[in-house]
């Protein structure tokens, strides 16, 4: 029997790090050091997969706006 697994977010809801720095207008190395919330992907020791969700980048905008 196959059991189906349902993703916790939808792919259109993740974004790689090459993409949650372009939609930040950053390069990666800079993304890498922000205080951004990430999702860990894979069961890398040295590099771990980062994920992030277009949410949490959205909201990290928003508050850095609000503070400036």
């Amino acid at each position: 029997m196959t059991r189906s697994v349902t993703p916790v977010f939808a792919s259109a809801d993740v974004l790689t790090t090459e993409e949650a720095a372009r939609l930040l207008r950053v390069s990666v190395d800079t993304l890498l050091k922000l205080d951004i919330p990430w999702v860990p992907i894979g069961a890398g020791k040295k590099r771990p997969r980062r994920r992030y969700r277009r949410e949490a980048v959205l909201e990290w905008c928003r508050r850095r706006e609000a503070t400036s």
